[in-house]
């Protein structure tokens, strides 16, 4: 017995066309399922890397405005503290007496 090649039918092939289109139809979907799960994992991590450069951020701001102002305060110490030296000086060995009235001689005018 010998078999017969019998060209498909236009019922057959319409069929298997659907079929073809159904496969792609679905793989299609697939890769769109899993193009948004990498797309909403990747906004994910887009959120949290925005969190990160956010504290970074804040961290550097507080870092140079730690570096201005430790030179100002130790200044403003030093500062502070001759202040107090001078006003203690006034007070306990001039008797009250102003250093600059003491030791800076005033300009008088004499005809």
């Amino acid at each position: 017995m010998k078999k017969e090649n019998n060209p498909p039918s236009d019922q057959s092939i319409i069929k298997d066309a659907a079929l073809l289109q159904l496969q792609k139809s679905n793989a299609l979907e697939q890769q769109l399922k899993a193009i948004r799960r990498n797309t909403e994992a990747t906004e994910i991590r887009l959120l949290a890397l925005q969190k990160e450069v956010k504290k970074a951020r804040r961290s550097i701001r507080i870092f140079w405005l730690a570096e201005l102002l430790g030179p100002i305060m130790a200044i403003a110490l030093i500062l502070g503290g001759a202040w107090y030296a001078v006003k203690y000086a006034e007070q306990h060995y001039l008797g009250g007496e102003s250093i600059i009235d003491k030791f800076l001689p005033r300009e008088t005018s004499t005809p």
